[in-house]
């Protein structure tokens, strides 16, 4: 189901969606925390959705609480303002800059500063939190390992756009 987030969004000025689905037992067992999977891209929720019930139901891996974040604009989100111009981008793209980009930082604090902390006071969750994220979303939690290893456990990034500025990934690490 969708959650609108409380109050203003002062890191990203706008108000974000989220989708939160709870493992089977969450209802019954009222003392019960449960790590957290955030998955970033809205549109990869249904499968990471039913991958994670599948496993969970399998004893594979533990029950979850489940959350993705809808995106208003991935690119802005997700990607910085890169620091070595045209050297960043793959050679077959015509424009140095084909999208809106920059409010990496931001996004970063309102996943640090407001996401997180509103996941907690609403959900009963453990420190255990896992990113998972794709392509644009990989440049982001790329930043996010770099940048604040402590947010999450475990990361997943599927085919990370890491040539996006390659340097300042390089810089961090």
């Amino acid at each position: 189901h969708h959650v609108v987030l409380a109050g203003t969004r002062r890191e990203v000025k706008e108000d974000r969606y989220v989708r939160v689905v709870k493992p089977p037992s969450y209802e019954t067992s009222t003392d019960k925390a449960y790590p957290v999977l955030l998955v970033l891209d809205d549109w990869h929720h249904a499968h990471t959705v039913t991958t994670a019930q599948r496993l969970m139901g399998l004893g594979r891996i533990p029950e979850m609480v489940v959350i993705c974040l809808e995106n208003q604009d991935r690119c802005h989100d997700f990607l910085n303002t890169p620091s070595c111009g045209a050297k960043s981008y793959p050679p077959q793209q015509d424009h140095p800059c084909p999208h809106p980009h920059g409010g990496l930082s931001n996004f970063i604090a309102f996943v640090k500063d407001e996401l997180l902390p509103w996941i907690a006071s609403e959900y009963r969750t453990t420190a255990y939190r896992t990113l998972a994220a794709h392509s644009y979303g990989g440049v982001f939690a790329a930043n996010i390992l770099m940048q604040h290893p402590e947010l999450f456990r475990s990361l997943i990034l599927c085919s990370p756009s890491l040539w996006w500025d390659p340097q300042i990934l390089q810089d961090l690490a």
